[in-house]
């Protein structure tokens, strides 16, 4: 019998486990009653054939009976139990996978040793170069696959490396850095976003001229959920060029055949790096 402490279950006993939730964390129980698994997941089903699917962050993971994560290795689409107990674990890229546990996150490789000790609050995939940004203290920085410190943790935001430069904000302005983090573009800007096809977009809150650009109020709520303000945006080159003025309220990235999108006086245009009028739309 389920003692009626629970507030949902999901679906029937299956492998004698069965999915329950209480205090709106999910776990298993047995026949018994007893607590087999810990309420730690955000959602629960049942087990078939020894796994079972939970939900952690919106995510979906795989575990055993005993709660070890099943994952994937990426590389050659087989599957590896983690018999060592994390609360999350993601699934293999480039022979590692990225493991939290006590809301610090870590790597570990193919064996299960911890190749990136667990002193991270936040850490991303490797990119193609093999650098990951990690958060460490309240500042950013970059680590490699070894877990070595390439650059160092000094910066308030970073983004992900674009044509070999990352967008980084330091002492309130964003600036640009390459790989071994030198500053390639110096750190002026208000915001600023990761190159594509050679340009980067770039803002500031300054107000934007009405006969330029018409304020709307899906551009301010955007704005003012992003935590940046009512924005202006223009383009900078790698050089660190300004080459269009922030001017416009939305914009897209320059695409492969040298054009972006914007809004202006209720029409979207299409316009070239020189800040010409190609369509509209």
């Amino acid at each position: 019998m389920i003692p009626c402490q629970y507030e949902d279950i999901e679906g029937e006993f299956s492998e004698n486990l069965m999915a329950v939730q209480k205090q709106e964390k999910w776990g298993y129980i047995n026949f018994d009653g007893n607590i087999v698994l810990p309420f730690v997941y955000d959602h629960a089903y049942s087990f078939q054939d020894g796994i079972a699917k939970v939900v952690i962050s919106n995510r979906d993971y795989k575990i055993d009976n005993q709660g070890h994560f099943i994952v994937c290795n990426l590389d050659n689409n087989t599957e590896i139990k983690i018999n060592k107990d994390y609360d999350i674990v993601e699934n293999f890229i480039d022979n590692v996978a990225l493991v939290c546990k006590n809301g610090l996150w870590g790597g570990i490789d193919l064996h299960g040793r911890e190749m990136i000790p667990l002193v991270y609050d936040e850490i991303g995939h490797f990119d193609a170069i093999g650098l990951a940004r990690c958060k460490k203290n309240k500042h950013w920085g970059f680590i490699n696959l070894q877990g070595a410190v390439i650059i160092p943790f000094i910066y308030d935001e970073v983004s992900l490396f674009s044509e070999d430069l990352a967008a980084c904000k330091k002492d309130q302005r964003w600036g640009f850095i390459d790989r071994c983090g030198n500053t390639i573009i110096p750190f002026q800007f208000e915001w600023a976003s990761s190159f594509h096809n050679g340009y980067a977009q770039i803002g500031t809150s300054e107000e934007c001229p009405m006969d330029i650009q018409r304020i709307t109020s899906q551009n301010i709520n955007d704005a003012e959920e992003s935590g940046i303000g009512v924005m202006s945006i223009g383009f900078i080159n790698k050089q660190g060029m300004v080459i269009i003025q922030p001017q416009y309220l939305e914009v897209s990235d320059f695409s492969e055949n040298g054009t972006a999108r914007v809004f202006m006086d209720e029409y979207y245009y299409d316009i070239n790096p020189n800040n010409e009028i190609i369509d509209k739309h």
